[in-house]
């Protein structure tokens, strides 16, 4: 994982798995960012995998950033990601590039 900011809008990118395994790593590097200022995009273009842990953790985390008034966006899903994304239907709760215009990208 890595992050870049441009603006008012945060990017974290994603790498590999996203899964019960590293959750706890990646909750300890993106929590950091929920107390900021700026808008928050999770970048899954090198993601190719999400298990329902992941999926769970990630509506949790919009449902955080999303009290404080900010905003959260998914962009670049595609393949597998993006099919688990539809079939479990949290594409329709989340934000993500295909679904809505992301500000500032």
């Amino acid at each position: 994982m890595n992050h870049q900011i441009s603006g008012e809008v945060l990017t974290v990118k994603f790498a590999g798995e996203i899964d019960i395994s590293n959750l706890e790593t990646i909750d300890g590097y993106v929590s950091g960012f929920f107390d900021g200022k700026k808008e928050i995009v999770f970048d899954f273009d090198e993601v190719y995998y999400i298990d329902s842990a992941g999926l769970s953790y990630l509506l949790k985390c919009d449902r955080t950033i999303r009290r404080t008034g900010r905003f959260l966006a998914i962009r670049n899903l595609f393949g597998q990601v993006k099919r688990i994304f539809e079939v479990s239907g949290v594409n329709e709760h989340l934000t993500t590039a295909d679904t809505q215009n992301i500000p500032n990208l």
